[in-house]
């Protein structure tokens, strides 16, 4: 009988060190597969964000090269009307509101003014007289871009980039200033950044006081 009690302590003895090492075991999973599972969240959101700054990156980049080949009047064009569209939280639907520098925007439309905005005197107010002037179709385009249904921002925020920009400040139909110098018919103002006429329009008043312009800080071109 004693010989069977001692058999039956180590069978009992050998169940529970199965059981107690069983726990153990499932101890180690649970903290492997945490682990792993932490680590592989890590390395996507690391991936998703590596991949959204070079999604930024490469949309300044092309930008940045519209606004350094600018060499007559279609490069003005070609630069005002460009709009990127950018993935900046790597979700693959274009559908957030984003903010770059000072400006608030849609992902799937970002002007090209709003990301390089020192291209010389290019920027958003510039580009909407130039586009009403030269190609209403692109200005149109741009303009009818309703950021609310796109994304679900407010086009009344002062940072968005109509306004922020100076896009908004442009009356739909064009700026008609008169220039009321002797043969002013086929000149117009544009505001003065400093830099004189835009490109392919020769200059006919270098002051900023120049008074053929409606407002200050105007100057009058030949268009």
């Amino acid at each position: 009988m004693r010989i069977i009690g001692k058999r039956g302590d180590k069978s009992l003895q050998m169940i529970f060190g199965l059981f107690i090492l069983l726990i153990i075991s499932l101890v180690v999973l649970s903290l492997f597969f945490k682990f792993s599972e932490t680590s592989t969240g890590r390395m996507q959101e690391s991936t998703k964000s590596y991949f959204s700054k070079a999604n930024i990156d490469a949309a300044i980049q092309e930008c940045g090269n519209l606004c350094n080949g600018i060499r007559d009047i279609n490069g003005i064009i070609d630069f005002c009307r460009s709009v990127q569209e950018i993935d900046f939280d790597g979700d693959e639907l274009l559908i957030s509101e984003w903010s770059y520098g000072q400006y608030d925007f849609c992902e799937c439309f970002v002007p090209c003014f709003v990301l390089v905005d020192d291209c010389r005197q290019y920027n958003g107010k510039y580009c909407a007289l130039l586009l009403q002037e030269k190609r209403p179709d692109y200005f149109t385009q741009i303009s009818n871009h309703d950021p609310l249904k796109s994304c679900g921002l407010d086009p009344e925020k002062p940072t968005y980039w109509k306004t922020a920009t100076g896009w908004d400040a442009v009356p739909v139909g064009g700026s008609k200033p008169e220039c009321t110098t002797e043969g002013n018919q086929g000149f117009r103002c544009f505001p003065d950044m400093g830099l004189g006429c835009p490109l392919a329009y020769p200059t006919r008043a270098q002051s900023p006081e120049y008074t053929g312009c409606d407002q200050p800080g105007q100057i009058c071109c030949k268009v």
